[in-house]
């Protein structure tokens, strides 16, 4: 649920684009999340940097 909070935070006063936002904030293996960073074109060190 904190989660979901604060990626709503993130999206509604456009912290971040969404898609980067929902990668660097879910649940997941740094691993993983970095492949579908690759595949979605998003910003590498902004998904990272929430690890």
């Amino acid at each position: 649920m904190l989660t979901l909070a604060v990626l709503g935070l993130v999206v509604k006063f456009e912290l971040a684009p969404a898609v980067e936002a929902i990668l660097s904030l879910a649940p997941g293996g740094q691993a993983e999340l970095v492949v579908m960073a690759l595949i979605a074109g998003a910003d590498m060190g902004f998904v990272i940097g929430g690890f």
